[in-house]
């Protein structure tokens, strides 16, 4: 909470008499909002006042601060996933817990900032699923496919992938993150004035600001007398970044674009099994042609939302997304209207 400069003084001799004068003297709100079960920090989660809805978000710690508020106004706490909850600004302490729903759609992943916790974050591991359907393409530590680690339509980042990094790893033990329905938070970089990273084939929408850089992951697998092939939509940390102020729209836009991602993803897989007889050569074909129009369909998708802050335009795209995957982005990262 904020306090004022005689009020510091006063804190450090009689901490009672500090409390009973802040309370009167209130202009601003400062506290940090928390999981109830893990005491974990909710970063982006809404807190304004129900009286005229003037809010701000929290930080990646969970911190907030509402300025011009009194003491009986009522302040609310939303977050996708956990109850919303009421409280009057002359009732919050240091810390404000929210309790999770019984109902989730699924986790929130807040992408964390160091290699070393990505290296420990499996591409595939939350999805077992995938291996049930697909066991042929298993790669154990032995098989390293350095060449395909390298190949320019799957992985940009070539320098990560040596074959002694490899060595104790699986062939997709690295640190992407696979699509699924967690939304995906990017945290700021620690040092913004670090060199922005390049993109080789990518999309760059606004190049000195930010970068989004998702993709669709390709590997035809020759089985005795047959072909298979798998496809993964990826999120790559390491070339994307976000300079901007982080609000609950640009999280949403974040996460649209991933979902738009792994949309055109399904789509490739119906291209593929449309092929009565395929060969390496026709799959590679279609696999290329459809990415490039893919890269043509997320180019339009940044040049007509901005950063989400066009509101129909975000909406449309939105809908996109809702009506295949049934994930409604911007209700998920906007506060209710207050019955």
């Amino acid at each position: 909470m904020r306090h004022h400069a005689n009020c510091r003084t006063a804190y450090a001799t009689i901490h009672s008499f500090f409390c009973i004068q802040y309370s009167i003297s209130q202009d601003s709100l400062r506290s940090r909002v928390i999981e109830s079960e893990t005491g974990a920090p909710i970063p982006y989660a809404s807190v304004y006042t129900l009286e005229n809805r003037r809010g701000t978000i929290t930080d990646l710690d969970g911190r907030f601060e509402l300025n011009n508020v009194s003491e009986n106004d009522t302040i609310i706490f939303y977050f996708a996933g956990f109850e919303k909850k009421k409280l009057a600004a002359g009732d919050i302490d240091s810390e404000v817990k929210l309790d999770p729903l019984e109902k989730l759609l699924d986790d929130i992943l807040v992408l964390p900032e160091d290699f070393a916790v990505y290296r420990k974050m499996m591409a595939f591991g939350h999805n077992g699923s995938f291996w049930d359907c697909y066991k042929t393409f298993r790669v154990g530590k032995t098989e390293k496919k350095e060449e395909f680690l390298r190949d320019s339509r799957t992985v940009t980042h070539e320098g990560l992938y040596k074959a002694s990094q490899l060595s104790d790893m699986g062939m997709y033990e690295f640190p992407y993150r696979m699509w699924s329905k967690k939304r995906v938070y990017m945290r700021p970089p620690k040092d913004t004035t670090e060199a922005i990273p390049m993109v080789q084939d990518g999309v760059t929408p606004n190049s000195q600001k930010y970068e989004l850089v998702a993709q669709i992951l390709f590997e035809i697998d020759d089985q005795c007398d047959s072909l298979a092939y798998r496809t993964v939509t990826i999120f790559d940390p390491f070339q994307s970044f976000y300079k901007f102020e982080r609000t609950p729209r640009s999280v949403a836009f974040h996460n649209v674009y991933f979902d738009l991602m792994e949309i055109a993803r399904r789509e490739l897989v119906v291209k593929l099994d449309a092929i009565e007889n395929p060969t390496r050569e026709i799959w590679t074909t279609i696999y290329e042609a459809h990415m490039k129009e893919t890269r043509q369909k997320m180019e339009l998708y940044f040049k007509e939302v901005g950063r989400g802050n066009r509101e129909e335009e975000f909406l449309k795209w939105n809908a996109i997304v809702v009506n295949t995957l049934g994930i409604d982005n911007n209700m998920m990262f906007s506060a209710p209207e207050e019955e």
